[in-house]
């Protein structure tokens, strides 16, 4: 989540091509170090979740998130947002905050689409 904060305020003040193959090259640093701990702790103390998972199929990736914490599911946790400020409390410093409250849509998946420059999609190579 701090990764995603970072990289997010980059990708949402900039089109620079530089700038774009800097915060890939970083991204892709950070997401590596971060299975490699993932790997090291062992996968009964780390989860990962694919954000494309989590907003392609909400339910199923809530309902192994839960698993893995061992949780009760209850359907509330598709709906999110009908809790927050009544039983959710949010930092009022984090800047994603105003987003938490929206439910989860679909829209956030394709945002990127045509912000980058296509010289630095060749060079990292997405489809």
């Amino acid at each position: 989540a701090i990764g995603y904060s970072f990289y997010r305020k980059i990708f949402n003040n900039s089109a620079n091509s530089t700038l774009y193959r800097e915060v890939f090259q970083s991204w892709n640093e950070f997401t590596k170090n971060t299975l490699r701990i993932c790997q090291k702790i062992g996968s009964n103390s780390c989860l990962i979740v694919y954000y494309e998972d989590l907003i392609k199929n909400t339910e199923k990736c809530l309902r192994n998130i839960a698993n893995f914490l061992e949780i009760s599911w209850s359907d509330s946790m598709l709906n999110h947002e009908n809790y927050i400020e009544k039983e959710i409390v949010l930092s009022d410093s984090e800047w994603s905050s105003s987003q938490i409250k929206n439910p989860i849509y679909k829209q956030s998946l394709n945002e990127w689409s045509g912000q980058i420059p296509d010289e630095v999609l060749e060079y990292v190579n997405i489809d």
